[in-house]
């Protein structure tokens, strides 16, 4: 009965053992899943920021040309969107 119960103890050491393994596995690629995952986000999205800087400069180097841009404090908007427009 002895050689039997440490057997049994043996297998259930042996079964937790796998099983925490297992959960652990399961931790470390949902982890690293998340982390790239993140990354990717973090990434596009300082790429779509560029993208709408970019779109909102209108290709000028020198300054904010774009009529989107807030108008300055004391202007109506459409005042500020015709002047942006003015040769």
């Amino acid at each position: 009965m002895d050689v039997i119960e440490k057997d049994l103890k043996k297998l259930y050491k042996n079964l937790l053992l796998k099983f925490l393994d297992r959960i652990e596995n399961y931790l470390a690629t949902f982890s690293i899943g998340s982390l790239l995952c993140g990354l990717s986000w973090n990434l596009s999205s300082m790429i779509g920021l560029l993208i709408l800087l970019l779109a909102l400069n209108n290709g000028n180097v020198d300054g904010w040309s774009s009529p989107y841009i807030a108008p300055a404090a004391g202007n109506s908007y459409s005042n500020a969107i015709k002047s942006a427009h003015q040769p």
